[in-house]
């Protein structure tokens, strides 16, 4: 039980920490000082420091035995590499996914999609942003590629909080709804080639405006 209880909170304060990184409530380089942590979630560091340590593994924060735990900050050439790989991925994983979806793979992305729509209509980024998430999860399952996913998956954790921010900025929401949209329709129609080049566009187009907006605003300069 003990064990259990342990396991729930560092839990608890990896997720916390970690969406509001992804959302930026905390930004690159804050401090996150353990004692402060600790007495806000009303527990003893021992389950902080463990929480940290996920969040390192995962790329959120770094650690420095001078200034302790700080929210990381990613590079320029960072976003535009990992962004440049994820649209190659992204068209191979489309090309698996579009052969491999079944009917209630479809159905679901349909239901996902019109949520999404209703995200757009209130400008709910926090649950557009979800749902994209859990969009692209279908398609990277049906894709049916373990190292693939993994890759991706590591690749996601990494720019979740620019993909966010870049999903404030005005327009892009009815641009990328429009964009799954027509991702949709190609992997109904089981066009492997129109669903694969969409994907690619989509994650092209998310980088390149990651670089020229978000890193203005995080940094104030243009790469």
């Amino acid at each position: 039980m003990k064990h259990t209880k342990k396991t729930d909170s560092v839990s608890k304060i990896v997720e916390t920490l970690e969406a509001e990184i992804i959302q930026g409530h905390l930004k690159p380089r804050e401090r996150l000082i353990e004692t402060v942590i600790s007495k806000r979630f009303g527990l003893s560091r021992t389950p902080v420091r463990e929480a940290m340590r996920v969040l390192e593994s995962r790329g959120f924060v770094v650690f420095s035995p001078f200034k302790g735990w700080n929210v990381k900050e990613v590079s320029a050439d960072e976003v535009r590499e990992s962004y440049l790989l994820r649209a190659h991925l992204a068209f191979f994983s489309a090309e698996l996914a579009c052969q491999n979806l079944t009917d209630a793979d479809l159905d679901l992305l349909e239901r996902i999609l019109g949520d999404m729509n209703s995200a757009v209509r209130s400008t709910d980024v926090v649950a557009y942003f979800d749902l994209n998430v859990r969009f692209h999860d279908v398609i990277e399952k049906a894709a049916g590629n373990g190292i693939l996913r993994k890759t991706m998956e590591s690749l996601d954790k990494m720019t979740f909080r620019y993909r966010f921010l870049s999903l404030s900025l005005s327009g892009r929401l009815e641009k990328s709804f429009n964009e799954h949209s027509r991702m949709v329709k190609a992997f109904k129609e089981r066009d492997l080639k129109e669903a694969a080049t969409i994907a690619k566009e989509s994650a092209l187009s998310s980088g390149k405006l990651l670089m020229e907006c978000v890193f203005r605003s995080y940094h104030g300069v243009r790469p």
